[in-house]
């Protein structure tokens, strides 16, 4: 028998299957899937088995043997296997890369570099490796290299890779009752009492702490055959702050309908777009209709799009669901991460809700994937292997002949334009479930305000405002859409702003820590006291961000319990949850980016502030007003849940703007329509399909000449067809982490040999000092 395998090397050279020969030992147990050990290039690699043949197609080439097999049962499964070559063929990202992307980090081994001695006789390698057999190549002194080289090539030393394994299982230890002797001490009469009262079983911890334990006891009664001691695999639990309470609700007849035409559809391959407003019940709808898949045996994924809104959609699903239903975010330790994984792969567990990495989930008997929020752009893969989620779970769908549902209040222009053109199915809920209409709207001119003398982020509207619910007990919801203290720190003296010296950004000033960081590179430096250029003490803090904005509602209300929610606070273990958590049962105000905008329920909410409505509008993207549309609608979407009606104001430059106001009034039809317009005159998707090619490389004129090297092989290679080659041009941030960027967009119709063609791009780029990636699914350029 014949293994195809793919290695875990990314270079490009090796982005293929490689033949291997199954010995004889392994042949009962090996399947596509499956770990292995083989030997390649005198080196021990990893690599997943692909496909199993009988035969070679070329009978005369000898081929080597698996070495050894990690695995006895499968850990990807022939269909996601088939996903990951799709992909890899689409994207030109190495086949290896979106294998892995699909298996818990734990499962992926560690290399480790050594040197083993062979010449025993040789001098200097006797000083080198002292008495030692094999030494850890990190150890070897710069000035030996060399000399180490020369040795390697005269086969006086050998070059290996010793590899370690990361997956961990958790145990722990159970006594079970094995005999009553006849006479017993006071003290194992306790014991054995204890097991009898337990089922005769009981779990090691819980017993030494109810009864005080010591090992020495159990290991006396373990000789005696009393009872015995086994090791039983357990899963590492996720912790919960919020107590599950499933509540059961009745349906509308507007939700009945919805519900009745998504239900009569689940079997077949289709899309269906959920187009709901906000507070209309979309997450009910969700989970009947997985509650019909589980009745039909079938399995669901549930896809939310960031780890703020894991904990809540979670709660709803484990309260229903209870213990079937895995979890999976970014948040995860690697090894909690592994359990749940495990948990699906097992077949314990017919539901997997998490993030984007959730549509990944080893089911094999999917009855349908849900995408909550779908307009969401962190559903899109942004590091290297680029991937999209709903282009992902489209595909899984359609191999398990089960239905992809999207919902949102805001859907992408791309999807609802499919739902237009009936490529996609479209459900619509117009009615928010508890009957109340949307929160009222309010929109506060800042133009005017700053001529009436407004200092600070505050509006004298909306600081009247929060006054009225701190005085009722209502809660109060403030979104800015951007952390730290102030935008950047200027010198009055000179006017110099610290820029980012990795990056063509300047810093943000953040005032806990006294810091300047990049948010592009991680870079940061304290703040001195006077200006780096020309010794100035007059620096100002320019612009404002959430901790900006927290100080000064500290100071205007300050009995109020105010709780802010962006990157810098949701650091830690469940730090989400947790701040969730304490502002549903005792805050009064929540203040954050745009995390806090989308998704959340909290029925005592009765006003949302938007503090700077323009931020998102400003942003030089072809998407920035869909961005400021969306923001405006889901954030609006989080006053008046409950039975209370809610307030909005918003706060602007731009009243008049189409997208403030059609997202004012949650006009999505409206939107689209005009953006439409805008779209199809700039050629944008819909109208065309994108493609971008990002260059980059330390040298900037490196960079700018690889990247005119591609355009013109885009040009020549797709001369006669319809398409658009703009660039290369530099992004809005242009330096990164110490790269110059180019990019190179393509807008096309359709191009047969676009696939080609990118794929001998991406090859062809063979420099170590340049790095060229190829996304598909563009969100900005």
């Amino acid at each position: 028998m014949i293994a195809e395998i793919i290695l875990d090397l990314k270079a490009k050279s090796v982005d293929k299957p490689f033949s291997y020969l199954v010995p004889k030992r392994f042949l009962d147990i090996v399947e596509v899937g499956e770990r292995c050990f083989v030997e390649f290039s005198s080196f021990k690699r990893m690599g997943i088995i692909v496909k199993l043949t009988e035969d070679h197609e070329n009978n005369e080439i000898k081929l080597k043997e698996i070495d050894d097999m990690l695995d006895i049962t499968p850990v990807l499964s022939k269909e996601l296997i088939e996903i990951a070559s799709y992909l890899s063929k689409t994207s030109c990202y190495p086949m290896i890369s979106y294998l892995e992307t699909m298996i818990p980090n734990v499962l992926k081994v560690n290399y480790s570099k050594k040197i083993r001695l062979l010449n025993k006789d040789d001098f200097k390698l006797g000083l080198i490796f002292g008495n030692e057999e094999v030494i850890d190549y990190k150890k070897i002194d710069k000035a030996d290299l060399s000399f180490i080289k020369k040795a390697i090539d005269n086969k006086d030393i050998e070059l290996i890779y010793d590899f370690k394994k990361k997956e961990s299982v958790k145990y722990e230890k159970i006594i079970t009752l094995e005999t009553i002797p006849d006479k017993l001490t006071a003290r194992r009469k306790e014991i054995v009492d204890y097991l009898i009262k337990h089922q005769n079983s009981s779990e090691w911890i819980k017993m030494r702490d109810d009864l005080s334990l010591s090992p020495d006891t159990i290991k006396r009664m373990v000789e005696q055959n009393i009872i015995s001691v086994k090791e039983k695999e357990i899963y590492r639990e996720i912790e919960t702050i919020k107590p599950l309470s499933d509540k059961k609700v009745v349906f509308t007849d507007e939700q009945n309908a919805v519900f009745d035409t998504l239900k009569e559809n689940l079997n077949h391959q289709n899309v269906f777009l959920l187009h709901g407003i906000t507070g209309s019940g979309k997450t009910e709808i969700y989970l009947n209709l997985i509650e019909e898949v589980l009745k039909e045996g079938k399995e669901a994924i549930v896809l939310v799009p960031e780890i703020s809104l894991t904990p809540m959609m979670v709660n709803r699903f484990k309260s229903r669901f209870k213990d079937d239903v895995a979890i999976f975010h970014s948040g995860l330790l690697d090894n909690t991460r592994y359990d749940e994984w495990r948990k699906v792969l097992r077949g314990e567990v017919k539901i997997a809700v998490g993030a984007r990495s959730a549509v990944f989930a080893p089911f094999k008997n999917l009855g349908i994937i849900i995408i909550d929020e779908e307009h969401e752009q962190s559903y899109k893969q942004d590091t290297a292997p680029l991937y999209h989620a709903k282009d992902v779970a489209e595909k899984r769908c359609a191999l398990h002949n089960c239905m992809l549902l999207l919902g949102s209040a805001t859907p992408s222009i791309e999807t609802y334009a499919r739902c237009y053109k009936g490529v996609y199915n479209l459900v619509e809920l117009k009615r928010r479930a508890n009957n109340l209409g949307l929160p009222k709207t309010i929109v506060v001119d800042l133009n005017e305000e700053f001529k009436k003398g407004m200092k600070g982020n505050l509006s004298s509207l909306l600081k009247e405002e929060i006054e009225k619910r701190l005085e009722k007990g209502e809660q109060s919801l403030l979104l800015l859409n951007r952390r730290g203290y102030a935008n950047y720190l200027m010198c009055r003296s000179c006017g110099k702003v610290e820029q980012c010296p990795n990056c063509s950004v300047s810093l943000t000033y953040h005032e806990y820590d006294k810091t300047l960081k990049c948010h592009y590179c991680g870079y940061e430096k304290h703040v001195n006291d006077v200006c780096s250029k020309c010794g100035s003490k007059y620096l100002q803090k320019v612009g404002s961000g959430t901790e900006k904005l927290e100080e000064e509602l500290k100071s205007l209300f300050p009995i109020a319990k105010i709780i802010r929610m962006d990157n810098d606070t949701t650091r830690g273990k469940n730090a989400h949850e947790k701040l969730l958590y304490d502002f549903e049962t005792m805050g009064d105000i929540l203040i954050g980016t745009q995390m806090i905008a989308k998704g959340l329920d909290f029925p005592n909410v009765t006003l949302v502030g938007v503090i700077n409505a323009d931020q998102s509008l400003q942003i030089p993207d072809f998407r920035s007003k869909e961005t400021t549309f969306e923001l405006l609608t889901q954030v609006s979407g989080r006053a008046g849940r409950g039975d209370k009606s809610g307030l909005v104001i918003v706060q602007t430059y731009n009243k008049d703007h189409y997208a403030i106001k059609y997202g004012l009034l949650q006009d999505y039809k409206g939107f689209f329509n005009e953006e439409m317009k805008v779209r199809k005159i700039a050629k944008f998707s819909p109208f065309y399909n994108m493609a971008e090619i990002k260059i980059k490389s330390k040298d900037m004129k490196e960079s700018y000449t690889e990247a005119l090297k591609i355009k013109n092989e885009l040009e020549s290679s797709l001369e006669g067809e319809e398409v658009l080659i703009l660039g290369p041009i530099p992004p809005t941030i242009s330096k990164v982490d110490s790269y110059y960027i180019f990019n190179i967009l393509i807008k096309y119709k359709i191009v047969e040999k676009l696939d080609l063609t990118l794929k001998k791009i991406y090859e062809k780029s063979v420099s170590n000092n340049i790095l060229i990636s190829i996304d598909r699914f563009p969100t900005s350029f």
